[in-house]
């Protein structure tokens, strides 16, 4: 049964705090890992970040980080959608790193992700892969209009992020107001 969507998008050519393989030098407050060498802190912002294809109302960093545009985050604001928070910068006006709190479990059993190269370290995966076709564990109905996030990071090295996941309603709202990068996979219960 769908019970929502994740939500995703292209990517703006951007990095927030690495160049994917490595993490950039004199980023004041970012954590790495001192074994594997890949962040541990997934709540980084860099204040100083940069987008260079501002064109997407929503899109994602190289280094996996939800950015959406004040067009979005005004809808959301409309909207009265709890449970989000929105991280501002210092020199990108007009984008923020939208972060839901609301956290949904990915459903190991039914969804098979694929767990590689465990670091005992920082007790993370190298990589997290396979997102779909994804589970969600214990819903039984559709998700509520909202924004939630998965409990599970996806992606490779310092790519990792959570699904975002929205309810069937709040993409029908997002689908008419036509905007930019905007794509849905199902979810399902």
């Amino acid at each position: 049964m769908i019970i929502g969507y994740s939500l995703y998008g292209p990517d703006n050519d951007s990095y927030m705090c690495s160049d994917c393989e490595n993490i950039h030098e004199g980023m004041e407050g970012l954590k790495a890992c001192p074994n594997c060498g890949y962040r541990t802190d997934f709540q980084y912002v860099n204040k100083q970040f940069k987008m260079k294809r501002r064109v997407y109302d929503f899109s994602f960093t190289y280094d996996g980080y939800p950015i959406c545009s004040l067009r979005f985050k005004e809808f959301c604001v409309r909207q009265k959608y709890r449970n989000l928070e929105f991280d501002e910068f210092d020199t990108t006006n007009k984008f923020y790193i939208i972060r839901p709190t609301e956290i949904l479990e990915y459903d190991l059993t039914r969804s098979h992700p694929r767990f590689d190269k465990f670091c005992d370290t920082c007790r993370n995966f190298e990589s997290v892969t396979k997102p779909y076709p994804a589970y969600i564990q214990n819903i039984t109905k559709e998700l509520a209009d909202g924004f939630y996030r998965s409990d599970l990071m996806f992606a490779s090295g310092n790519e990792k992020s959570p699904l975002i996941i929205i309810g069937k309603e709040t993409r029908e709202r997002l689908k008419k107001e036509k905007m930019k990068g905007l794509e849905f996979q199902e979810i399902n219960g």
